[in-house]
């Protein structure tokens, strides 16, 4: 297999490539309001209103295939709700495997402020799952594992899936050959850094707070993602080094901040963003994953992957409806 030196990080690895095959166990439906102005503590009336099937991967694979990619979304789905999720990722275009489990789906709600310029999010929790879905999930990866060339774990699990899952579902797509890609964070990414060396993600992209949070900060909730400590960049340019040892790179977003990357001297490298008015933040770090992802399996220095990301990234911030980089 053809090997490429990606610029800017001194690392040789195998060539990636697509279709890709994206796995998050937290399906959401995302509904959008958009006010001229949003007032607490008072009646509030949208003047649109928008209703989606989202959660992390299948923002992923929507994106992927929007820029003319193969992708698989597979997630869990059960409750009454299950059948109308299925007809909107049909309905969407976006591949969509999905075990039987839970007794709901969660409706998460953005609210878009346009005279402020803001996006509030309201975040429902998450049905729980019964054991039985954990081994139905990886019955499923096992099956479908043959005919894609890339792997993307993306985001939360919902209660019931054991912190190991991520770990072991990466252990099966690095054993088939597949690239890896881990866009998740906390006790479940650590799990999967304890792999054997063979098994472990090609590359993590997370955003500060759960680099930090996950490897050197436990302050939940009291770092900002943009952030500009030197000694919080002191400390996660030093874990991406030691990660770099293992042969994991580490990609870090900083919303509008530039993103975070190592160059060959083990030195943080920034990779600046695009300036943009945004009109809606929600789906953003996913459109960079399918950007960056995207560019990998085309064989891409991890650079011009982050610099692919940055531009799908900015067209999601600027449409209304998450998850997207075409306009409504």
């Amino acid at each position: 297999m053809a090997r490429v030196k990606p610029r800017g990080t001194g690392v040789s690895g195998p060539l990636p490539r697509g279709p890709f095959l994206v796995v998050t166990l937290n399906p959401t439906f995302q509904k959008t309001l958009v006010l001229e102005r949003l007032r607490p503590g008072e009646v509030n009336r949208a003047e649109e209103q928008y209703f989606d099937v989202a959660g992390k991967a299948l923002n992923v694979v929507r994106i992927l295939g929007q820029l003319g990619e193969t992708a698989l979304h597979v997630t869990q789905a059960g409750g009454p709700e299950r059948e109308r999720y299925l007809r909107m990722c049909k309905a969407e275009n976006v591949p969509t495997r999905a075990v039987v489990a839970g007794d709901y789906i969660r409706t998460c709600t953005t609210v878009l402020d346009r005279e402020a310029s803001t996006t509030t999010e309201l975040v429902e929790p998450a049905a729980p799952v019964d054991g039985a879905a954990e081994e139905a999930v990886v019955s499923l990866v096992q099956e479908v594992l043959p005919d894609y060339g890339t792997f993307v774990f993306a985001g939360s699990m919902a209660p019931g899936f054991s912190p190991s899952l991520p770990a072991r579902l990466i252990s099966l797509a690095r054993a088939a050959g597949l690239y890896v890609v881990a866009d998740f964070r906390g006790e479940e990414l650590k799990q999967a850094l304890k792999n054997p060396a063979d098994r472990l993600p090609n590359v993590i992209k997370v955003n500060l707070v759960e680099f930090a949070e996950t490897f050197f900060f436990g302050g939940a909730g009291a770092l900002g993602e943009h952030t500009d400590d030197p000694e919080v960049l002191e400390k996660a340019e030093r874990h991406m080094a030691l990660l770099r040892e293992t042969g994991v790179e580490v990609v870090i977003s900083r919303g509008a901040l530039p993103t975070l990357v190592l160059d060959d001297e083990n030195r943080v490298r920034e990779v600046p963003t695009l300036p943009l008015e945004p009109v809606n933040t929600i789906g953003c770090g996913d459109a960079f994953t399918a950007g960056l992802v995207s560019e990998l399996a085309a064989g891409s220095s991890l650079e011009d992957a982050i610099d692919r990301g940055h531009t799908t990234a900015a067209m999601n911030a600027t449409t209304v409806r998450p998850g997207t980089i075409r306009p409504s």
